[in-house]
């Protein structure tokens, strides 16, 4: 019987690892705003420092790994960075990472004849990020339109496996900027 509870509880954490996306994304923005005349764009200056700082006490290479995400899908859908002078729009964001803990059913099935169903639930930790993404206009400073993505990644993730969340989570951000 032990064996094939640990079959059971081995497969669980295979699926668990290999994990059904739990990717969640919302955007709103300024209807009234005509989008059609912002093309170039650049990261506000030194905004959310300080919880910059604590992101990246916890992963130092999350903020290069948000910014890189976020330029590729920008050029992409054809926006132009514009380092010197003022851009068209500004681009920030500020992010949190949490540590929760998760449930997973396990069922027993037993008897001959007759089953008995019995349930456990085996815990797992995860981290839970999120990354709100804001458009501002560059003169006004207003914000003109938010994204936000919250996912669960395994704490043992690799950096390749962080990338592609991060480059997916934008990306499906994005897809709805600028607003049709």
């Amino acid at each position: 019987m032990n064996t094939i509870r640990n079959k059971l509880v081995g497969m669980v954490c295979l699926l668990v690892l290999c994990g059904c996306s739990t990717l969640a994304v919302q955007t709103d923005y300024d209807q009234t705003i005509s989008f059609s005349r912002y093309r170039t764009y650049n990261w506000a200056p030194g905004t959310e420092a300080e919880q910059r700082e604590q992101l990246l006490q916890e992963d130092p290479f999350l903020d290069e790994r948000f910014r890189r995400a976020v330029e590729r899908e920008l050029q992409a859908r054809g926006f132009s960075k514009q380092e010197s002078g003022t851009p068209d729009f500004l681009v920030s964001y500020h992010a949190s990472s949490t540590t929760k803990t998760g449930y997973i059913e396990l069922a027993d099935y037993r008897g001959l004849g007759h089953y008995r169903y019995r349930a456990f639930y085996m815990p797992y930790e995860y981290n839970e990020q999120t990354l709100v993404l804001d458009i501002l206009d560059a003169v006004s400073g207003k914000v003109i339109w938010r994204g936000s993505a919250t996912d669960e990644l395994s704490p043992s993730s690799t950096p390749q496996a962080k990338e592609k969340e991060i480059h997916r989570a934008v990306r499906r951000m994005l897809a709805r900027f600028p607003p049709q």
